[in-house]
């Protein structure tokens, strides 16, 4: 029977391998640790079917497939299905990796196949060079099945685990060969597991600096985008108040001429004339030139896109945002709607701004056909790899601290309506340095 320490050992590491195969490959629903401490329960789990079967491979083989397909359908957002398949071929790997390097040390050695098991420190030595190899396997294969380059890890990484992978199965062949007391080869399965854990806990690690890079890098692009986005509007500003000087002086002009002509039929062209010139005039006028020009765009740009766009924004202009925080709030929070509204059936925005005592407060509602992807009041986008999606609204939940904010989002499904508000305090003390 196997020894009870070495399975529940060998188990945990393997725990440790699945979660950082799975969590490089998709998104995890909990903290990365927390989905590592369910993993080890579960494959714990197997561990103790794997001792009641005596090590049968092919008991152990049934049992841990499906407690691998319930700990990624669990800890990952990923299909039941594609869980199955994964642990499928996984466990397939392992199974196969363990055969070839206990039987090449078998015949290398011209020893019995079952001979390391009467001695706990080369068990030990042989299950920590199997699971060496598999974890170098599996990262391998996580690369190829990585859906975004910032998740894929360099090639000359992987020198590392392959000379780990090396030094584990040389040390498993010195406990074979060389005659050691029994103290040495505890020291040398000891310095093997560790060696083994440094080597999944540098993945571990270097997964996550690359990822907090690619983090750092999507919210400089942002800012930068939040910028360019002011110049724009600066630009449009320009233009609009160049359009409104020519067509408030048009309207003059047109005034004239049918006054002067005697003809209805110029009358006539005239009348439509000014009334299109008068129509143009009819923009938001809100007092806040800024908000204007973004209001007006997304007129036109919900125009474009077939969607009703309702807007109120004359009660509360705004005036006590910052600009860049204005284009933070509403360009991010309108970018949103138009996306959802654009992809449903009734295709409505609705934007109103109010006075709640010392508090402004935004309320944009937009047609959505399905429910939000959520946890709690926390939302998730809907595009792969969301890690690297989303910041708009983490950029707006940052900008609405400065004003201590907050923010609150319901979705009405027998109406299909999605409403998110926002509360900005406006006061004095508001601002946070």
């Amino acid at each position: 029977m196997l020894n009870p320490i070495i399975s529940s050992i060998v188990y945990a590491v393997e725990a440790l391998i699945y979660s950082a195969f799975f969590s490089r490959i998709s998104e995890p629903r909990f903290c990365k640790w927390k989905c590592v401490l369910i993993g080890i329960c579960f494959f714990e789990i197997g561990s103790i079917f794997n001792l009641f079967s005596k090590n049968t491979a092919i008991v152990n083989t049934i049992v841990i497939i499906p407690v691998i397909a319930l700990f990624f359908s669990l800890c990952f957002h990923i299909s039941p299905k594609i869980a199955i398949l994964y642990s499928l071929l996984l466990d397939g790997l392992n199974f196969a990796i363990e055969l070839i390097i206990i039987y090449a040390f078998s015949c290398l050695l011209a020893i019995p196949v079952k001979e390391y098991r009467d001695n706990l420190a080369i068990l030990l030595l042989e299950a920590l060079s199997c699971k060496s190899a598999f974890f170098l396997v599996c990262v391998v294969l996580s690369n190829c099945s990585a859906k975004t380059p910032v998740r894929r890890i360099p090639t000359p990484f992987f020198i590392y685990p392959t000379c780990v992978t090396a030094c584990l199965l040389t040390s498993a062949y010195i406990a074979f060969t060389e005659v050691q007391s029994q103290d040495g080869q505890a020291v040398l399965a000891a310095t093997s597991g560790f060696l083994l854990l440094s080597l999944i806990f540098l993945f571990y690690t270097f997964q996550h600096e690359i990822e907090k890079d690619a983090i750092l890098i999507k919210a400089q692009e942002e800012n930068a985008h939040l910028k360019a986005e002011k110049e724009y509007y600066d630009i449009l500003e320009k233009q609009n108040q160049n359009l409104m000087l020519y067509a408030h002086d048009t309207r003059k002009h047109l005034n004239a001429i049918r006054e002067l002509s005697q003809d209805l039929r110029i009358d006539d062209y005239v009348a439509k004339l000014y009334g299109e010139l008068t129509a143009y005039s009819k923009t938001c006028h809100s007092g806040n030139k800024l908000l204007d020009v973004m209001v007006n765009r997304y007129v036109l740009d919900c125009e474009l896109k077939g969607i009703s766009f309702e807007y109120n924004v004359q009660e509360c202009p705004l005036l006590h945002l910052e600009d860049l925080d204005l284009v933070s709030i509403l360009g991010n929070l309108m970018d949103n709607a138009i996306t959802s509204a654009g992809k449903s059936s009734r295709k409505m925005i609705s934007l109103m701004t109010s006075m709640k005592n010392t508090y402004n407060v935004i309320v944009l509602k937009n047609s959505c056909d399905h429910v939000p992807h959520s946890k709690g009041e926390q939302l998730f986008s809907t595009k792969e790899n969301s890690r690297l999606h989303g910041y708009g609204l983490r950029n707006v939940k940052s900008t609405i601290k400065k004003y201590n904010g907050d923010l609150f989002w319901e979705y009405d499904q027998s109406q299909c309506i999605f409403s998110m508000t926002v509360i900005l305090q406006i006061g004095k003390d508001s601002l946070q340095g």
